[in-house]
């Protein structure tokens, strides 16, 4: 358990399409004081002549996102590999059919070494049940286990030996 102080990006979930647009809202229950930068105001300067008929100030807001910390408990990760049957992400339409992270970090606006987690919070809201979370049992088990090499090498020589013995069998027939 260690404490981040910098943005990462948390995987929270499946959620449905019509979500696609709606803006990120953190829930009040994950909530915490947060600190807001300072609103910076300009004004402009011009020469003295013109002070006289522009007597309006120009401002210019810059005001930054409020800073907020979240508690996630979650697997930190890093990018995923596609197959060749997974379409290419397109940032520009926040279509992602894999986890790109750096790529998902710069179309965030992030630095590309940013932190990536898969949240593992088990306690869905009845109310609200999405996202929906990864299961835990399957971020701890690995895709591809022993004991399914084991029957994927069963599989695969057993149907070489039918083929084998058919085959045999047949030319055997032709031969009388």
């Amino acid at each position: 358990m260690f404490s981040v102080r910098s943005p990462v990006l948390v995987n929270r979930g499946w959620v449905p399409r019509s979500w696609k647009d709606k803006s990120l809202q953190v829930s009040d229950d994950e909530q915490q004081p947060s600190s807001k930068p300072p609103v910076v105001v300009q004004e402009s300067k011009k020469s003295q002549w013109w002070r006289f008929w522009s007597r309006k100030p120009e401002h210019i807001e810059d005001e930054a996102p409020a800073i907020t910390s979240i508690e996630v408990i979650g697997v930190v990760r890093g990018s995923e590999k596609p197959s060749i049957f997974v379409p290419a992400n397109d940032p520009k339409s926040s279509q992602w059919f894999y986890v790109d992270v750096p790529a998902i970090a710069v179309a965030c606006g992030l630095p590309e070494n940013t932190l990536y987690i898969e949240d593992i919070n088990e306690n869905v809201n009845p109310s609200n049940p999405y996202p929906v979370p990864k299961d835990v049992n399957t971020l701890i088990r690995s895709s591809v286990m022993p004991q399914d090499h084991l029957n994927y090498t069963l599989t695969w020589y057993s149907l070489s030996a039918a083929v084998t013995f058919m085959a045999i069998k047949r030319l055997k027939q032709k031969k009388r």
